[in-house]
């Protein structure tokens, strides 16, 4: 052979999943003659590794928060897949069942499901139904939140974007009747506030304008 058949595609390792034309062409030899037949290169998406077990992240009387797996989405107790590791509503001192998976994309598929994880919610007690009393205001918030806890003493506060993730540890100012706490450096979106205090903690949705 003279010339070598070559093969070109426009397929590359950054692709998306599709199917693309192998073109071949070029070759010569002499007292020979060359038929070519074009291929076709079909990309299909990849599969994930199935993720560990949900871990907690924390847990009130009526909330369940998972720690975020990036790309991962959760169902409790068998039900409907969603995006956020958190699980709100729910019953006091109640056990639930939680998996997760890795989502499908544009270039993978979903991954098997997780191994189970069983996690409660708190017991409800007096303490609880103080820490109910625990209100937030102006929410939504551009920036200034103000919580009024009452007599009780707040020992530390966490906040946690909707993923679960936690962006920081709040500091705060007091007075005698409420404490004031400064977010406007966070992106718009929804945020959940853990507030431990001495009798137990609560957690809080927020909505930052």
């Amino acid at each position: 052979m003279t010339t070598q058949s070559t093969a070109t595609c426009t397929a590359t390792q950054t692709s998306n999943v599709g199917t693309y034309l192998i073109i071949v062409s070029d070759g010569e030899a002499t007292n020979y003659s060359f038929t070519y037949q074009n291929g076709i290169l079909t990309i299909t998406k990849a599969t994930q590794p199935t993720p560990d077990a949900p871990t907690l992240s924390f847990s009130t009387t009526t909330s369940i928060i998972l720690n975020a797996v990036s790309g991962g989405e959760y169902n409790i107790n068998g039900g409907e897949w969603q995006s956020l590791p958190i699980f709100e509503g729910l019953t006091p001192n109640t056990s639930y069942s939680f998996k997760q998976r890795m989502i499908e994309s544009e270039t993978h598929l979903s991954s098997l499901e997780s191994p189970t994880a069983q996690f409660s919610t708190q017991p409800l007690g007096i303490e609880e139904n103080l820490l109910g009393n625990i209100t937030l205001y102006p929410n939504p918030t551009s920036g200034e939140l103000k919580i009024v806890c009452g007599d009780l003493r707040i020992e530390k506060m966490e906040i946690f974007d909707a993923f679960g993730s936690n962006v920081g540890i709040i500091r705060s100012e007091n007075s005698e009747s409420e404490t004031l706490i400064i977010i406007s450096h966070l992106p718009v979106g929804v945020y959940f506030l853990k507030i431990n205090t001495e009798i137990g903690q609560v957690v809080k949705k927020v909505l930052k304008e």
